[in-house]
Parts: C-alpha cells; structure tokens; sequence
C-alpha cells in the first residue's frame, strides 16, 4: 500500500494505493453503494469542493485519490506533545 500527501498548485492531493486483487465492480458504483465507507469519504469530499476519483479492476489493484482546493480546507490544528523527562 502506497500513501502520498502532496500539494499541486492549488489543490491538496492525497493518494492511496494498494496492488491487491481490485475490485470487479465499476468504481463509480461503489461510491455510490449502500457502505459508508466510500459514499462517507465522497460526501466530505464534496463538502470541501474537491474531487474524488476511484480506480479499480479485477487483478490490479485499487486506488483512490482526492483533490481538494486548499483554500476551503479547514485551519489547521496543531497538538502539542507532552516533553520526555
């Protein structure tokens, strides 16, 4: 499985991957399917004004990828970690 958090111009694009079994359904439908998995992560994606693009067949692989404007993301919000004595 591969990660990738990177900025493209004006957009933030985070990618995951993997090169598993896929899936043998069309990937618009399983946007659309009654899980909340994807439909949920769609739904966010939206509200953000972005972009969501799956990718998938049967004997390669799955991916998914979401763009969003970075100007309609949320601030940033920033945890400090307690100090090692």
């Amino acid at each position: 499985m591969t990660i990738d958090l990177f900025r493209d111009g004006e957009r933030c694009v985070l990618r995951i991957a993997d090169d598993g079994i896929g899936a043998a359904s069309n990937a618009r439908q399983l946007v659309h399917s009654t899980g909340m998995g994807l439909p949920g992560i769609a739904d966010r994606v939206a509200q953000l004004h972005g972009t969501l693009s799956i990718h998938s067949a049967l004997g390669s692989g799955f991916s998914i990828v979401a763009r969003l404007p970075i100007d309609t993301l949320p601030p940033r919000k920033t945890s400090r970690l307690p100090r090692s004595r």
